[in-house]
């Protein structure tokens, strides 16, 4: 039986291995342009990742305010915003800024 070890860096690790390459003047444009492609990826990641996790917990907050026994002002108000602010979520989410 064969055994399968995962040796993937973690982002940290491989951060600091892209920052290497950057600053080392012997490396050659290829590697240089494959570190800066590869923290601009990461970047994008946890940006998308950010914004599904804001995304939940404005679906999540709009349920709360989206109660039908509630029927004032107040909640009205509430839930206004909440989906306002999922909708700026949502454009947000459309434009791509790299």
């Amino acid at each position: 039986m064969s055994r399968t070890i995962d040796m993937t860096p973690t982002w940290s690790a491989a951060i600091k291995i892209y920052l290497c390459v950057l600053e080392n003047p012997n490396a050659p444009p290829e590697a240089r342009a494959a570190a800066r492609y590869e923290i601009l990826r990461l970047a994008r990641a946890f940006d998308q990742m950010n914004v599904e996790r804001e995304r939940e917990r404005e679906i999540e907050h709009l349920g709360q305010v989206t109660d039908p026994a509630a029927n004032d002002e107040e909640s009205d108000s509430a839930r206004w915003r909440a989906e306002r602010r999922l909708e700026r979520l949502e454009e947000r989410d459309e434009l791509d800024l790299y």
